[in-house]
């Protein structure tokens, strides 16, 4: 039979009978009852009391991020369901396809396929989508993705003063 002579190794066994023992109190039925409810709770009521993200009607400018600063800025308007891009002296107009659930839509330009290679016919068939991380008072922090794994850019929308 084997005998355990090492201190260490001794008092290893005894915690760990000791934690053995307690594991069916820890982990009860009860208190994972009690441990789902609670998660279940914070969940719902994050739902309920997150912020309203829908862009609401009048101008804004667009400021991207610091890894994106780059890229050309611009204006845009919403109106109900119709977005204006203010670039240069020119306009361009398109429908708001979804504007709900923290996200934006917007119909997609039609672009003539005939030129491009399997790829870049791919990636137009994507619905590129902003979603928005943080509001405050007049700034929508967003991200524009292809999806939830793709970022395109990101940085905020500022409603300006009409």
């Amino acid at each position: 039979m084997f005998k355990l002579s090492n201190p260490l190794l001794s008092q290893f066994t005894k915690n760990l009978c000791i934690i053995l023992k307690n594991f069916d109190k820890i982990f009860s039925f009860k208190s994972i009852k009690i441990n789902l409810t609670i998660v279940l709770i914070l969940f719902f009521t994050n739902n309920l009391f997150s912020q309203d993200c829908i862009l609401p009607n009048g101008k804004y400018k667009i400021e991207f991020d610091y890894q994106f600063e780059k890229y050309p800025k611009f204006e845009f308007r919403i109106l109900t369901d119709t977005i204006i891009f203010y670039k240069n002296d020119t306009k361009i107009k398109r429908k708001i396809e979804k504007k709900f659930d923290c996200s934006l839509v917007i119909e997609k330009e039609k672009i003539d396929e005939t030129n491009l290679t399997y790829v870049q016919k791919m990636l137009n068939k994507q619905d590129l989508f902003y979603t928005f991380k943080k509001i405050n008072n007049s700034k929508f922090e967003f991200i524009y993705r292809v999806d939830l794994h793709v970022m395109i850019n990101s940085g905020k929308f500022i409603k300006l003063k009409d």
